[in-house]
């Protein structure tokens, strides 16, 4: 999955059968990489925020396997908190939807002969019973 991370440190290692491979601190716990073209970008590039795709698999072991693109490295973490500003307009959209709805049962209420005062106060009632 995508993910903004501050790199606090990284160190290379080498495995039990001999394999090359980095150990990265981030501001989100300790990563591995296997792949040293990714793991001199994100020494390069320091205390930044960095976006990386992070995978975790099933017993805990977590890696850094891309760096997305280089216009991404250094960016502020304002840029980065109004990135997901997508799920805003989902809700704006659902809540428009909705009006629609209650106004749909408002006159459906209201077809059925309940008075039009009456039958919003009654839709209101059972939009906050829910």
């Amino acid at each position: 999955m995508k993910q903004t991370i501050r790199v606090l440190k990284v160190e290379q290692k080498t495995s039990a059968k001999g394999d090359t491979f980095y150990s990265v601190e981030t501001d989100n716990g300790r990563a591995t990489i296997w792949d040293k073209e990714i793991a001199d970008k994100l020494v390069l590039n320091g205390d930044k925020l960095v976006v990386v795709e992070w995978s975790e698999n099933k017993q805990g072991f977590k890696n850094i396997r891309k760096v997305y693109s280089d216009e991404y490295i250094g960016v502020t973490e304002e840029v980065v908190k109004s990135e997901p500003q997508n799920n805003n307009k989902f809700a704006d959209a659902r809540a428009e939807k909705n009006k629609s709805i209650y106004a749909s049962y408002a006159k459906d209420l209201i077809i059925s002969g309940i008075e039009e005062k009456e039958a919003v106060e009654l839709v209101k009632r059972l939009i906050g019973a829910f």
